[in-house]
């Protein structure tokens, strides 16, 4: 009885907005200590949860077991019971899946129970130097180090000049000296064995080539051989293969493919490649597998949809067949890419909606298999890339801005299974992460062992400008990536 009569004294304090005896107005006690109505003790006995008293409610709450607070949940208790969680290393904040591994140390830092995996070797190095904004880069391997192109632009509707500079094998800065072109739209830089070609658009959209030695030296030129933003291009080991878009009409763009000597001179004839579809095609990829290419490029279609068409192409230049639909999903696929493998051809593709997929399709352009989904679900990706490592397919996205706006890169294997962590190569939320008029925002070069990256990043100016807006302070930063020894 009298537990009931306290208790009834103490609802009759609350519902008239009083405090209990020797508490303060604010619900302190008069020794300044905790509110007066304490939780109980909130250790469930669980070694795999905290017990905490949330200070709003005063009621406990037991939740998964974060010694170290980097907010990924323990893979086992202190005492060695198995918790289920995906931190490998609860005592270690560094330690959690997608953190960066450390090369050598004998850490599994990302926790995908490899230790010195797949991973970014070094820090990221900046490449563009003027200051202006940089974006649209591309990248080759040279046999002994990398070129990086890149497009500068001095302030809204300043002048686009391309740049190009090339680093070691270490990713080391070798020259930034080499301000190349004035340039209307996107540059694209090839690798011939003996130059570097970069293809470039002028004010009146007419696409160049330039050869050139690794160190910026100019060989030879060859001026206004379509019109076209930008080209596609592969060395076959004697010839370059060029592969671009061109406006038909105000609601067609065409495919166009031409085969050009190693100085730039058409060595065949201007020919269409999407059977003259009256829609938009555009962005254009090009691989060469030895004895043809396969051309893939972006499709608007009858139903309103986007999607990925391919057609193969002679080693003379000569259309094969008629183009496929490869695919047919009801949604928007953003602009592919696509790698030869020596048996299957893989393309990546995909949206900020659907994420990025690897198709595979055989030499035909027929798809093989299904596709396997590369991005993690619900993150929003875009501006996506693709190669082949020798054994695996190497795919990257650019993830959005609010999620991080990180470069992403996964290993895939020529089945199609995803056979590594995601890797993000840039600091969270300081990465471009939208494609640019249609170009890319990062590029991949393989070097027989490692990938080279080169991707547009704002960390240099991230706290005081606004980057969601269209031109903001992006400079070309690289980074190499391949298997801890």
């Amino acid at each position: 009885m009298r537990v009931e009569i306290h208790l009834l004294m103490l609802l009759v304090w609350v519902g008239c907005g009083g405090n209990p005896p020797g508490a303060e107005p604010d619900g302190s006690d008069d020794t300044g200590g905790d509110p007066w109505f304490p939780c109980e003790e909130c250790d469930d006995g669980n070694p795999c949860t905290m017990g905490r008293c949330n200070p709003e409610t005063r009621f406990c709450e037991n939740i998964p077991l974060d010694l170290d607070g980097d907010r990924y949940p323990a893979r086992s208790a202190p005492d060695g019971t198995w918790c289920g969680g995906i931190d490998c290393d609860d005592a270690d904040p560094t330690t959690h899946p997608g953190a960066r591994e450390v090369c050598g140390d004998g850490v599994d830092q990302d926790c995908d129970d490899v230790v010195d995996g797949f991973e970014v070797i070094g820090e990221p190095v900046r490449v563009s130097y003027t200051g202006n904004t940089a974006f649209l880069p591309d990248v080759v391997w040279t046999g002994s180090g990398f070129a990086i192109s890149w497009t500068e632009r001095s302030g809204s509707g300043g002048t686009n000049v391309i740049h190009l500079s090339t680093l070691s094998a270490e990713g080391e800065l070798i020259d930034d000296t080499h301000a190349v072109l004035e340039a209307q739209d996107i540059s694209n830089l090839l690798w011939t064995g003996s130059h570097l070609v970069l293809a470039w658009s002028d004010a009146t959209s007419r696409l160049s080539l330039v050869g050139m030695l690794p160190d910026g030296t100019e060989q030879w030129t060859a001026e206004n051989l379509f019109t076209s933003g930008g080209a596609a291009l592969v060395w076959t080991g004697s010839r370059i293969g060029a592969l671009w878009e061109v406006s038909g009409s105000s609601t067609e763009t065409d495919i166009l493919f031409m085969l050009l000597d190693d100085t730039g001179v058409p060595v065949g004839p201007e020919v269409g490649v999407d059977d003259d579809r009256p829609y938009f095609d555009r962005h254009a990829s090009l691989a060469w597998t030895g004895s043809a290419f396969l051309a893939a490029w972006q499709g608007w279609n009858d139903d309103g949809y986007i999607d990925v068409y391919l057609r193969s192409i002679g080693s003379a230049g000569e259309p094969l067949g008629s183009s496929t639909q490869l695919t047919t999903r009801g949604d928007t696929y953003s602009p592919p890419h696509i790698a030869w493998s020596g048996s299957t051809f893989g393309i990546s593709a995909g949206n900020s909606w659907s994420g990025v997929h690897l198709l595979r399709a055989d030499r035909e352009g027929y798809l093989t298999g299904e596709p396997t989904r590369v991005s993690p679900p619900g993150q929003q990706a875009a501006g996506h890339d693709l190669l082949w490592a020798g054994s695996l397919f190497v795919v990257s996205w650019s993830v959005g801005q609010y999620e991080g706006g990180s470069p992403a890169v996964v290993l895939v294997d020529a089945e199609g299974e995803v056979v590594s962590d995601v890797i993000y190569a840039s600091p969270e939320g300081t990465a471009q992460a939208a494609r640019w008029d249609g170009g890319p925002i990062h590029a991949m070069a393989w070097t027989g062992s490692e990938v080279g990256l080169a991707w547009s990043d704002w960390r240099d100016d991230a706290e005081t400008r606004d980057c969601t807006v269209e031109w903001c302070d992006f400079q070309i930063y690289f980074a190499r990536l391949g298997w801890c020894e």
